[in-house]
């Protein structure tokens, strides 16, 4: 799912510099027919090549209207390059608060399957997940990612924290003692040092 929003952000940012480029044209190419007019209209040949690159901004443009109303799903409202560009900005963001979504719904999903190795049920693990789960329930029917799923998503939240000290035996010393202290502060004693000494693992893994 991400690796699927990802490639479409990156083709969104492609069509929409490729669009800035085309409106950089058309604005050099307006610029060079108000040129040609004075000129035909002072009896001066125009200038030459003036046609093809009128037929090759037309194409290029023709083929950019296409790639765009197929990633949009529909034509734009106007097939005008400035309001195709809005809609593409606009499906930019969509796209954005999808990918935060699930980036923060996977990292609730990995919590959920922590299980403890030493005991059937860890209270305080029980308890974390019993949390999670509704967190999960939050942002699934939220609208619009909150900062809690911003914060998952951005690997600044507790849980991401409790995921690194879990989860990376190789981790730096300073950055252990770290992560073990914040934890400690955060969802309690019990809960880090059970990740600190690896006693909580994926899935029963």
């Amino acid at each position: 799912m991400q690796a699927t929003v990802g490639t479409g952000i990156a083709e969104v940012e492609r069509l929409i510099s490729e669009g800035q480029r085309l409106q950089q044209q058309l604005g050099e190419l307006g610029e060079v027919l108000r040129q040609t007019a004075l000129q035909l209209e002072q009896g001066t040949p125009a200038q030459s090549g003036v046609t093809s690159q009128l037929v090759e901004v037309s194409r290029l443009l023709e083929g950019w209207y296409g790639q765009a109303q197929e990633l949009l799903g529909k034509s734009p409202d106007e097939l005008v390059l400035p309001k195709v560009m809005e809609a593409l900005h606009g499906h930019k963001h969509q796209l954005e608060l999808a990918q935060i979504r699930q980036q923060a719904l996977d990292v609730l999903e990995d919590i959920s399957a922590l299980t403890h190795t030493g005991a059937e049920e860890f209270l305080p693990l029980s308890g974390l997940q019993f949390d999670a789960l509704s967190l999960l329930r939050d942002i699934q029917t939220a609208p619009v990612p909150g900062e809690t799923a911003r914060a998952l998503a951005a690997g600044k939240h507790p849980y991401n924290a409790l995921l690194r000290l879990a989860l990376e035996p190789a981790l730096p010393n300073d950055e252990w003692l770290s992560l073990l202290q914040h934890l400690s502060q955060e969802l309690g004693t019990e809960l880090a040092v059970a990740a600190a000494r690896g006693q909580l693992v994926l899935g029963g893994g």
